[in-house]
């Protein structure tokens, strides 16, 4: 199929052939040249003679014999070819290659083989979401591991930019999911821990609904104080107070009612909050300051959330939020977040 020719040049080269109609053309290259030897190499593509279609491809390594008194001449023994025509010999012998390259030697001297990235993506589909997941994070360990930051800026560079974005936006869900979970387990204490409640909450300021605020520091505001509240700036300007209480007792309803005069009016825990926050606004003057306090259950009691509508309907720049209400509008922006992440990835496909 292939017949050999004295090569006159060391370089690469790459000529059609001319009168074989089975041949589309023929690159070649010398890979070694000494005293008494050389090594060339040839890839040819075969093609359909009858619909100019390719049809396979070889490669032929070929060895030339030298001395003093005679031209060279081809060695045939010590030559051979490896064809995809039939047995995709060409095609196993790369892949081996390949694999081999990404070798590593033990003491011993025995090689294991690396798969390739074909061969890695195919396992990894096979696997359910927790392997994967824990696959990414041993990936992310070893690389954290073992290169300098400086080292993975190039390639994580290489990545498209919505490719980033939607990584970043995935681990931020990952977060957010945990804190959710965090929030709810200290919820169901029979006592939570105040000092806890708020460490969560000023940790995670998208809980309040900050999620791009920034966080002021009260000392310079009320420099006289000791406040009990957390500050912030909305971008738009708005100043934002955050009072955050306790759940109170499970017993404990925010909206006391009262039979005889057939109305509801705030537990004392919640008067008490009240008065503190006021106090607070009130020193603050003249700036223009939203408030909101964080405070007990509403239990899922359509009588207390009406209740409290209706309290709150009725207060100025402050509004009572229960902790199991802001719970639910923290799962709600959750839910926003997990679907714009939804709708990235269905644009990309």
């Amino acid at each position: 199929m292939f017949s050999p020719e004295d090569p006159t040049q060391s370089s690469f080269y790459y000529h059609k052939a001319q009168h074989n109609p089975d041949v589309q053309g023929i690159s070649s290259m010398t890979l070694y040249e000494g005293p008494r030897v050389k090594k060339d190499i040839a890839y040819t593509v075969i093609k359909d003679r009858n619909t100019g279609e390719f049809h396979h491809d070889c490669v032929t390594f070929k060895t030339y014999r030298k001395s003093k008194n005679t031209p060279p001449h081809f060695d045939a023994k010590s030559s051979f070819t490896l064809s995809d025509d039939k047995n995709q010999e060409l095609t196993q012998a790369l892949t081996f290659i390949q694999a081999c390259r990404g070798q590593h030697e033990f003491a011993d001297g025995r090689h294991q083989l690396h798969p390739t990235s074909g061969e890695i993506r195919d396992q990894i589909k096979d696997l359910n979401t927790d392997q994967q997941v824990q696959i990414l994070l041993e990936t992310l360990y070893q690389l954290q591991a073992q290169h300098n930051p400086q080292e993975l800026l190039p390639p994580l560079q290489s990545l498209e930019l919505s490719q980033l974005e939607n990584t970043a936006l995935l681990f931020h869900i990952a977060l957010c999911r945990q804190v959710l979970g965090q929030l709810a387990h200290l919820l169901k204490s029979p006592k939570p821990n105040q000092s806890d409640l708020q460490q969560l909450l000023t940790t995670q300021p998208w809980l309040l609904g900050c999620d791009f605020a920034e966080k002021l520091d009260t000392r310079y505001y009320l420099p006289e104080v000791e406040p009990s509240f957390e500050l912030y700036r909305s971008p738009t300007g708005q100043m934002l107070i955050f009072e955050i209480h306790t759940p109170l007792d499970p017993s404990q309803n925010l909206m006391e009612y009262n039979a005889e005069s057939d109305l509801f009016y705030p537990c004392q825990p919640l008067n008490l909050a009240l008065g503190q926050v006021q106090k607070y606004l009130s020193l603050l003057a003249p700036l223009e300051v939203q408030a909101q306090i964080i405070i007990g259950h509403s239990h899922q009691d359509p009588q207390q959330i009406e209740a409290l509508r209706i309290f709150n309907s009725h207060l100025k720049n402050i509004v009572i939020m229960p902790f199991d209400q802001l719970l639910n509008t923290a799962k709600q922006v959750l839910v926003q977040k997990q679907n714009l992440i939804k709708q990235s990835w269905n644009h990309l496909g």
